[in-house]
């Protein structure tokens, strides 16, 4: 990768209902970090959950990438190990999380055209 590959940030969702945004930015890309950030901790067990959509073929693709318990957390940061590929232009990144206690949130999502 060169330094000068184009690193671009969703950061359009915010709410306090349930959480259920997605990115899909209509070509193969890489996921880097996603954060998240509440007004204040969830007195609730509840998961975020982060996953790909995988476009190739329904739900055959279709993957979880990572999940948080919300419970008394007001910030998290998911950034993986080594970048996640999205290979296909109709795949999607989708974050969803119940949101039962109405916290006022706010997601940023950080990736990579590849």
């Amino acid at each position: 990768m060169s330094s000068s590959t184009l690193i671009s940030r969703f950061t359009g969702a915010a709410g306090v209902t349930a959480a259920n945004t997605f990115i899909q930015p209509g070509k193969p890309f890489e996921l880097l970090e996603v954060r998240v950030h509440l007004n204040a901790a969830s007195a609730t067990s509840e998961n975020l959950v982060i996953s790909l959509d995988g476009g190739a073929a329904a739900a055959k693709y279709d993957t979880v990438l990572a999940t948080q318990d919300m419970n008394r957390v007001a910030d998290y940061v998911y950034t993986p190990t080594r970048p996640h590929r999205f290979t296909h232009a109709s795949d999607k990144l989708i974050m969803t999380w119940t949101n039962t206690n109405t916290k006022t949130y706010g997601i940023e999502i950080v990736y990579r055209h590849i």
